[in-house]
């Protein structure tokens, strides 16, 4: 019996594609539009100081050249820029990705 040749990296291809395409217009969907007018509530250096997370323990946040920074006291791992988003909330965004598995 013989079956018809099938381009299976193209056809990889485009299912892939159709997906990301998807994703995208899903995610554009989702989006939260952020009020442009919103200010945060206190300066920047008034965020600045000690917390406690109940997970993760002491959290530090310092007010640096580039803007807030976040650490926490029980991993070096656990380092984020604080990026002001809207209504007095911040989006973190981690310096490390990668942790190390040893």
């Amino acid at each position: 019996m013989q079956y018809p040749s099938y381009d299976w990296l193209n056809g990889y291809k485009k299912l892939l594609d159709a997906g990301l395409k998807k994703s995208g217009e899903q995610r554009k969907k989702s989006e939260i539009k952020k009020d442009s007018a919103d200010k945060p509530s206190l300066s920047f250096e008034k965020y600045a100081g000690n917390y406690t997370e109940t997970l993760m323990g002491k959290v530090t946040i310092t007010r640096e050249s580039t803007g807030l920074v976040m650490r926490f006291a029980r991993s070096a791992y656990y380092t984020a820029d604080l990026e002001y988003f809207q209504y007095n909330n911040f989006v973190a965004r981690f310096r490390n990705t990668e942790f190390p598995t040893e």
